[in-house]
């Protein structure tokens, strides 16, 4: 087997994806004090696509009611599945399946996550789903 072809064993994993494990686990369970205490409280979340979940938002607050209409338009359903993700000091990328179902229908799409941090907090995150018009024709 040649030097390029031989098994590597993984490298550490980096701190910052334990705490994206953290974050999407306290996302899925609605725990907004443990997602609290990872953003910035100044946080800038910018949402492609052209569906009514898109623009930017500003502040805690404001990511929050963007989570909480998210959750309504889809009646509680949306879920995300991390498919890989990478990290460093300064940013967390990440690509996953997004989810969603209604009784007049059902979304299922690839999105790309990146979230910049400064001192272990998220400052500034970037959602940028695969296909928005799916995403529209589902959310609005």
């Amino acid at each position: 087997m040649a030097s390029s072809e031989r098994a590597r064993a993984p490298g550490p994993s980096h701190p910052n994806l334990e705490r994206l494990r953290v974050g999407m686990e306290a996302f899925a369970n609605r725990d907004l004090a443990t997602l609290r205490d990872m953003f910035h409280d100044e946080v800038l979340w910018h949402y492609g696509g052209t569906s009514q979940l898109a623009g930017e938002y500003s502040g805690l607050e404001e990511v929050f009611e963007l989570f909480a209409r998210r959750a309504a338009l889809s009646g509680e359903t949306y879920r995300i599945t991390v498919q890989s993700a990478i990290a460093n000091e300064d940013f967390i990328t990440v690509l996953g399946a997004t989810h969603a179902k209604r009784d007049d229908g059902k979304y299922e799409d690839t999105i790309c996550y990146v979230y910049r941090l400064v001192n272990s907090k998220v400052v500034e995150a970037w959602g940028l789903p695969a296909n928005p018009e799916a995403e529209r024709a589902f959310y609005g």
